[in-house]
């Protein structure tokens, strides 16, 4: 038998083109999606902007209520709370701060309360002890209401001669009163919901 020479290898000529593997196209996952490309311009697209929460939404709402509400409250305690039509004709009329009979009223108590409000809802917004500090401004809000009941009750109970009757001073000053109650409250029910959540949310961390 003839034995054969095994043939050498030889280079591709010019004419034979040679023969490259075709790059196949990139896959991906779900979980990781191919970076957006930069446009022909040579500038990305806007990345848009972190949603965040102003300042005058969310929890901090009724606070600036109830500061607007203690505003409220201060301006009454200066307006006119009773008038008296007597029998001799002539027509007196009492504030918050000077009484028919030109002695001091109750003005000042509420002109504090007032105050104390609007020290103690700072203090929340600045997350100062904020839960305690909105339960005491209801309570202040809450002896404002008493306070005006106590004036409307003694309006009431004076001699028939007299024609007392309450003004629109006595009247927005129950209003502030009670307005500062109801934003308190709200501002502490929201306030109480958002501690639980951070305390459930630092408790399920490992």
């Amino acid at each position: 038998m003839d034995s054969q020479e095994p043939t050498p290898w030889q280079p591709p000529s010019a004419s034979e083109p040679a023969t490259a593997k075709q790059p196949q196209p990139a896959t991906w996952s779900p979980a990781f999606r191919p970076v957006p490309t930069i446009p022909l311009g040579g500038v990305a697209p806007p990345t848009p902007d972190p949603i965040t929460t102003p300042w005058w939404s969310g929890p901090r709402a009724p606070l600036i209520l109830l500061l607007a509400a203690a505003l409220w409250l201060e301006i009454s305690s200066f307006l006119r709370w009773v008038s008296v039509n007597g029998t001799d004709g002539v027509g007196r009329t009492g504030g918050g701060w000077r009484n028919i009979n030109g002695n001091l009223s109750w003005g000042p108590f509420f002109a504090v309360l007032a105050l104390a409000i609007v020290g103690l809802t700072v203090a929340a917004v600045m997350e100062f002890h904020r839960d305690r500090c909105i339960r005491l401004a209801i309570g202040c809000g809450v002896f404002a209401i008493v306070g005006c009941l106590a004036q409307f009750i003694d309006i009431s109970t004076a001699p028939r001669e007299m024609n007392a009757s309450a003004e629109y001073g006595l009247y927005s000053l129950l209003l502030a009163a009670g307005f500062c109650v109801l934003c308190g409250s709200v501002a502490l029910a929201i306030s109480s919901s958002s501690s639980r959540e951070s305390l459930a949310r630092h408790r399920s961390l490992p």
